[in-house]
C-alpha cells in the first residue's frame, strides 16, 4: 500500500495546493495513495473535517501534544504502516518517522519543501520547541537516509549538496505548482480598468515576506505613477496599515477564501513576490508565484529567489526590483495577450494539469526510480 504522511500541518490553501492536489494527480494518473495526516489538538475535529472533505482516502490523526515529544507519534504509525510498500513523507519530522518506526522493504520519499536549518537560524521558526539544536540533524537524516527525494528547485539541491554533503542521484524537481484552472476566454470575461495599473500582494505575514521592505517598494510605485494601486491580500498588519492611512484611496487590504483569490488575481498586472537574501528565500518555491503567473501577472521579484528569478529574465515574465537599471516609473498595463501568454507559460509549466509536472510525478512513483 502507499502512503503520504504530513505531520503538524493543518489544513491551509499551501496544504491543499501541496498535498491534497498532489494526491488527486496521482488517483487521476491511477495510482490511489492514502494520506495520513497527523495534526495539532486545537481545532482538531474542525481541521480533521476540512481535509477529509477535500480528500476522502485519508485518515486523519491527533499529534501527542507540544513539538519536542515528536518521536512518541511513531508509535501508532507501525500499525497504519505494517503493508507499506511506498511512503512520500512531507517535511523532516514526518519523514524521520517513518524512518522511526523500521519499516522493512519499504521505500520513502522525502518531500523536501525547503531548507528547514536555515528557516531556524534565519527566523527562528522553532525557537520555544526545545528541538533548536536538532534540527540540523533530523534534516540531514531525512535527505540523506531516504531512497528518494523531491526538490522544489535546483537551488534547494545545491543546498543539500553544500550544508549535508548529499551526492546520491536519486531526486526529482518538482516546483511548487498551481491548482488554477484558467482558460484564456476567462481574460476576456473580465471586467478589466483600462487605466489602473494593479500590482497584487497575496500572502501571510511570516517574516520572510518582508513587510519593511514591501511597503517601501509600494510607496515609490504608488509616487512616480499615479494609474497604480496595490491591492494586498494578507491579514492586517501595521505595515499595512501605515501605507493605507499614506495613500488611503490607492491601496486596498482583505483576506478572503483561497476559492476567490483567481478571480481578483485576474484582474491585477502585477504579483509582488519580493524576499530577502537569505539562505531560506535562496532555495525557496513559493506557490504564490506559480499562482501568479497562472493568472497571467507579470512578476515584481527580488534576486536570488530559488530558480525563479532566472526564469523571470529568461521568459520575459515581469522584473527584478533588485536590477540596477530596474526604473519604478517603467511599469506598463499587462496588455491582454501578454495576460494569455504568461497563463500559457505557467500552464505548461508550474501547474498540477502540467503534463511535464504530471510525468515527473508519475515517474516518481515508478520503481525504476529506485533501481539505481
Amino acid at each position: 500500500m502507499r502512503f503520504f504522511l504530513t505531520y503538524n500541518e493543518p489544513f491551509s490553501g499551501i496544504f491543499k495546493s501541496q498535498v491534497i492536489e498532489v494526491l488527486k494527480n496521482y488517483n487521476d494518473l491511477g495510482f490511489k495513495i492514502k494520506l495520513i495526516s497527523i495534526i495539532s489538538l486545537r481545532n482538531f475535529f474542525s481541521e480533521r473535517k476540512k481535509i477529509k472533505k477535500e480528500y476522502h482516502f485519508s485518515l486523519v490523526l491527533p499529534m501527542f501534544p507540544f513539538l519536542r515529544y515528536w518521536t512518541i507519534n511513531r508509535y501508532f504509525l507501525r500499525f497504519f504502516f505494517k503493508k507499506s510498500e511506498l511512503i512520500i513523507s512531507r517535511g523532516i519530522f514526518a519523514t524521520n518517522l517513518v524512518f522511526l518506526t523500521k519499516l522493512k522493504n519499504c521505500k520513502v520519499i522525502y518531500d523536501g519543501r525547503g531548507a528547514i536549518t536555515s528557516e531556524q537560524d534565519e527566523f527562528g521558526v522553532y525557537n520555544g520547541s526545545g528541538l533548536e539544536n536538532k534540527i540540523f540533524k533530523i534534516e540531514q537524516k531525512a535527505i540523506l537516509n531516504s531512497n528518494y527525494r523531491i526538490s522544489v528547485s535546483g537551488k534547494l539541491l545545491e543546498y543539500w549538496k553544500k550544508e549535508f554533503l548529499y551526492n546520491s542521484k536519486n531526486h526529482v524537481i518538482i516546483p511548487s505548482c498551481a491548482n488554477y484552472v484558467v482558460e484564456t476566454k476567462d481574460f476576456q470575461e473580465k471586467k478589466i480598468n483600462k487605466e489602473e495599473i494593479i500590482i497584487v500582494f497575496c500572502g501571510s505575514s511570516s517574516k520572510w515576506h518582508s513587510f519593511e521592505i514591501m511597503v517601501n517598494h509600494f510607496e515609490k510605485f504608488l509616487k512616480y505613477s499615479p494609474k497604480i494601486k496595490i491591492v494586498l491580500l494578507s491579514k492586517i498588519n501595521n505595515h499595512i496599515i501605515d501605507l493605507i492611512n499614506k495613500f488611503p484611496q490607492r491601496v486596498t487590504q482583505d483576506w478572503v477564501e483561497p476559492s476567490k483569490i483567481s478571480n481578483i488575481l485576474m484582474k491585477a498586472d502585477y504579483g509582488y513576490v519580493y524576499r530577502n537574501q537569505t539562505k531560506t528565500n535562496y532555495v525557496a518555491s513559493p506557490v504564490k508565484i506559480a499562482e501568479y503567473l497562472s493568472c497571467g501577472l507579470k512578476l515584481l521579484i527580488s534576486d536570488n529567489l530559488g530558480d525563479y528569478t532566472g526564469l523571470v529574465h529568461e521568459n520575459s515574465l515581469g522584473f527584478n526590483l533588485d536590477h540596477p537599471f530596474f526604473n519604478y516609473s517603467s511599469l506598463n498595463k499587462v496588455s491582454l495577450s501578454e495576460k494569455k501568454r504568461i497563463s500559457s507559460f505557467a500552464k505548461s509549466n508550474l501547474s498540477y494539469s502540467s503534463e511535464k509536472i504530471r510525468n515527473k510525478y508519475l515517474n516518481l512513483i515508478n520503481e525504476n526510480c529506485f533501481n539505481k
